[in-house]
């Protein structure tokens, strides 16, 4: 199997006990099951995405009756080569079918280079007024 990863480690040394659902590539339907069976045990208040995989688990989840609510991430596409394309495009895809009106801030810390352009994102998306 897949060696375990340094954040497993990292959690573990802060009180944080993981569970790690095993994968055998990106189409195991085990994995999925243990998602599944993971979020029933833990019955989270919300459950967020951030990459292609766990967005399309959530959607077949929340098509399978899975009713917490879901924050889909989408943080930028690459163009390395036509599968990380392909990837983006099916993030993308079904990412608006995440719950929608769920109030998120963000706080930005500190005063550097970007924070002129923090801002103006955050204004250009007409988010401004919840992120501080």
């Amino acid at each position: 199997g897949r060696p375990t990863s340094p954040y497993v480690a990292y959690l573990e040394a802060q009180g944080i006990t993981p569970t790690v659902i095993p994968e055998r590539g990106p189409l195991d339907p085990a994995a999925l099951a243990g998602l599944r069976t993971a979020l029933a045990r833990w019955r989270p208040d919300v459950v967020q995405t951030h990459n292609y995989r766990t967005t399309v688990f959530a959607w077949l989840l929340r098509l399978a009756g899975a009713r917490w609510p879901w924050i889909g991430f989408f943080h930028g596409a690459t163009h390395e080569d036509a599968k990380v394309a392909l990837y983006h495009r099916i993030d993308r895809a079904l990412l608006p079918r995440a719950d929608r009106g769920t109030p998120v801030r963000l706080a930005v810390a500190g005063d550097g280079p970007e924070r002129a352009a923090l801002e103006a994102l955050a204004a250009d998306l007409a988010i401004g007024d919840r992120v501080a």
